[in-house]
């Protein structure tokens, strides 16, 4: 019993400390869905999103310090949706976005 929660207390600080990109994540999705208030041709399904955020994952450099770990995560992960969202919006519409 003692290791099963010395387990799931680690599972739990690993957990917390990827909150930072889970946060980035979430507010990605928000401004990409949100452009659907420009135009009705916007819209973006989850699934896509989180093939895009599993790509992210796997693309961002590696590190074995933590904090490097989570900045180059969500790094990747603002590049990889700001192309994946400029590649459908039109040209207009992608400098709002930029901002």
């Amino acid at each position: 019993m003692k290791e099963n929660d010395i387990v799931n207390e680690e599972i739990e600080q690993t957990r917390e400390s990827y909150k930072p990109v889970a946060k980035r994540g979430a507010i990605l999705f928000f401004a990409l869905t949100g452009l659907q208030a420009i135009s009705d041709m916007y819209e973006y399904s989850l699934t896509s999103y989180q093939a895009v955020f599993l790509n992210a994952l796997k693309t961002a450099k590696p590190d074995r310090v933590l904090q490097a770990r989570l900045r180059f995560i969500i790094e990747r992960l603002t590049q990889l949706v700001y192309e994946f969202t400029c590649m459908g919006i039109f040209e207009k519409h992608k400098l709002m976005f930029s901002f």
